[in-house]
């Protein structure tokens, strides 16, 4: 079972795999959690990182790119890379918060915040399927594993330079990183927890 059309069976290439996509409960989501709230020109604005402080992740990355651009930063996750994270932003006097892990990290967010995804692998991608379902503002490492989503071409960025430049229109408000009504139902009906469970149904019998 794989998660990814794009991912294979380890062990073996001969083995074809199966998909079955995690499942997402859309229906379940806190009210006004599935829509983007209005901005609040009063309140910070703050660069989001939410996953496994590990390397393909490149957690780093997303530090260097708070530096670069000198808005402030939350981290949700934890692993192998937080002590060099926590060092880094200490000996660049970075305004950058860490809360660990948290079981649901989109609690620690707020209206004026901004996504940033980049991972330099990714599996399912599921904080970029769940930021969708929220209509969660976003911009995302532009790899072959995120592209799956089929996300307008704004979200997507190349390299460092990319994101400061995203970054910094999207701040201003020149760039509307907003999903359709249609785009996000897609997803949430091929995540639809009665779907995956039919499939993994008829896997187990």
């Amino acid at each position: 079972i794989v998660v990814s059309k794009d991912l294979g069976v380890w062990s073996s290439r001969r083995i074809k795999p199966l998909l079955i996509p995690n499942a997402i409960d859309f229906q379940s989501l806190a009210p006004g959690t599935q829509k983007r709230l209005p901005r609040d020109s009063s309140r910070k604005q703050r660069l989001v990182f939410i996953g496994r402080l590990s390397a393909e992740k490149q957690p780093m990355l997303f530090l260097q790119i708070a530096q670069l651009t000198g808005y402030s930063s939350i981290v949700i996750g934890d692993g192998p890379l937080k002590y060099e994270m926590e060092r880094f932003v200490e000996l660049e006097s970075l305004d950058c918060q860490f809360v660990g892990h948290v079981t649901d990290p989109w609690v620690m967010t707020d209206e004026n915040d901004l996504l940033l995804v980049t991972s330099k692998t990714e599996g399912d991608g599921l904080v970029v399927a769940e930021a969708i379902l929220r209509n969660f503002p976003m911009l995302v490492n532009d790899i072959s594993d995120l592209q799956r989503f089929n996300l307008p071409r704004d979200f997507y960025c190349s390299d460092i330079q990319d994101f400061r430049r995203s970054i910094s229109e999207y701040m201003k408000g020149n760039l509307l990183l907003s999903l359709t009504d249609t785009f996000i139902q897609n997803l949430a009906d091929s995540r639809d927890p009665r779907l995956i469970a039919g499939i993994w149904e008829g896997v187990l019998k």
